[in-house]
């Protein structure tokens, strides 16, 4: 976390954990050092090397992840059928979602206490791409709204929005040949 004092304002940008190999990484297009430019006003100019909410970065992070899960699959560590499959429980850590017997779950839980970063980027890759999620469901709700004849109605299709019982449980799921990121809404326990 960093923390600028912009006359006598305090300003927290808080960037998420990402190991320096994937920042790094000429596969995605972040480029350079990271920094963050403000106006007199305090208002963002650019996002050099950050990660944003937005398709792209999905794609990034989803695109940099194929290529380090497929590399196990390349060198024989891990078989990629069945695809691998992962979720975040309601703490944020990531979930095993294949079988609890399956051997190549030891495997990849040994790689990735050698390889902290590729936890992390499966982490990322999640918890970004379900960011992405619910803003596309709050902008399709935003234009709806807006030029609806009968808000209410708008409203009662889009009240899930609303419900703080409503939790989005996004799936990672990377096969030999194919990464695929899937979400469906879900009532929360608690």
């Amino acid at each position: 976390m960093t923390s600028v004092d912009i006359n006598g304002k305090a300003l927290v940008v808080q960037v998420p954990a990402v190991d320096e190999e994937v920042l790094s990484s000429p596969r995605l297009p972040l480029g350079g050092e990271e920094r963050v430019e403000l106006s007199a006003k305090g208002c963002l100019l650019a996002r050099n090397g950050l990660f944003s909410p937005t398709s792209e970065s999905v794609r990034a992070l989803k695109e940099e992840l194929f290529f380090r899960i497929g590399k196990l699959f390349r060198e024989g560590w891990i078989s990629g059928e069945p695809p691998l499959s992962w979720g975040l429980d309601s703490d944020g850590r990531l979930l095993w979602r294949g079988e609890p017997t399956d051997p190549r779950r030891e495997v990849l839980q040994q790689v990735m206490e050698e390889e902290p970063g590729l936890g992390r980027l499966i982490h990322a890759t999640l918890a970004l791409g379900e960011q992405v999620r619910i803003a596309e469901e709050r902008g399709a709700f935003q234009q709806e709204y807006g030029k609806a004849e009968d808000p209410r109605a708008v409203v009662a299709k889009y009240a899930y929005l609303f419900d703080e019982r409503v939790v989005w449980e996004g799936t990672l799921t990377v096969g030999e040949r194919s990464l695929s990121l899937s979400f469906r809404r879900a009532f929360s326990r608690g």
